[in-house]
């Protein structure tokens, strides 16, 4: 996730954006089959964390992939926020 500092580009030609990084979210196929179904890692910067990016990182990478498990180990304030947003296809 990026916080658009410029951005510059035409109507036909491509965009550029620069930024500062806000945060991230890291898949894996751990088990090399082509399916992307685990979160290795969810970070936000310190200073836009509380502000819903984690979240809808995750929920991005939820849309995109068959996430099926989120790894340990957590941080307490990992194992917080993925109590507070269990996924929406599984029962908690």
């Amino acid at each position: 996730m990026l916080a658009p500092v410029s951005a510059g580009g035409g109507e036909d030609g491509p965009w550029h954006f620069s930024g500062r990084l806000t945060g991230f979210v890291v898949v894996y196929d751990r088990d090399e089959d082509g399916a992307y179904k685990s979160v290795g890692h969810i970070w936000t910067a310190t200073a836009w964390q509380r502000r819903g990016i984690a979240r809808r990182l995750l929920a991005e990478a939820r849309s995109r992939f068959p996430i099926t498990i989120v790894e340990e180990p957590y941080t307490p304030a990992g194992a917080e926020f993925l109590s507070a947003c269990p996924d929406p296809e599984r029962p908690s």
